[in-house]
């Protein structure tokens, strides 16, 4: 992805230059000018001197892209891309409290599901599932004080809320996990 990036931005760059109809030693000296400083913005996302962005590449030719996206020198989000730089899955700290909790599969890098793992347990308390990279259907797992447990079901249409129902049930918390994060 990186590289693929990079590539685009020297290929805009040349054939910008040359929509200027510059000479070839003119041409010589702006690529020669552009150096890993000037691409410093990809890497570094807040200009503060510090990397925002890193990759990990595999064996395998897989790789990873780890994002610090509010600059505090931690990772906040991890996604993982097959050889072909597709999305494969993600994983982010939404709250930025140091966790990775939630969880976010693609198929041909269209999200899949998305599981919310809110109290560190590994287990989902909150999942989503999409058709074509669109969200349908969302259910959360709660606990009342009472000791009372119940899922929520949202419904959505086009990406949006359209329903909502709240049941009581007798699953336990991994249950959930389990039956609504392999729910098809």
């Amino acid at each position: 992805m990186k590289k693929l990036l990079i590539f685009f931005i020297l290929s805009f760059s040349v054939v910008s230059l040359a929509d200027q109809s510059t000479t070839n030693s003119e041409l010589s000296k702006n690529l020669d000018s552009l150096s890993d400083t000037n691409l410093e913005g990809l890497l570094d996302k807040n200009l503060d001197g510090e990397q925002d962005v890193f990759y990990e590449y595999s064996d395998d030719n897989t790789y990873f892209e780890l994002n610090d996206s509010n600059y505090d020198g931690k990772v906040d989000a991890s996604c993982k891309f097959d050889s072909n730089d597709t999305l494969v899955n993600c994983k982010h700290d939404q709250d930025f409290n140091g966790l990775l909790e939630t969880y976010i599969e693609y198929n041909l890098g269209m999200a899949v599901r998305e599981g919310v793992d809110l109290n560190n347990n590994n287990l989902y308390e909150i999942v989503f599932h999409y058709q074509s990279g669109t969200l349908t259907e969302g259910f959360k797992y709660i606990v009342e004080k009472t000791g009372k447990k119940m899922v929520s079901k949202t419904k959505f249409q086009f990406g949006y809320p359209v329903s909502e129902s709240l049941l009581e049930t007798t699953l336990s918390e991994a249950e959930f996990s389990n039956l609504y994060w392999n729910r098809k």
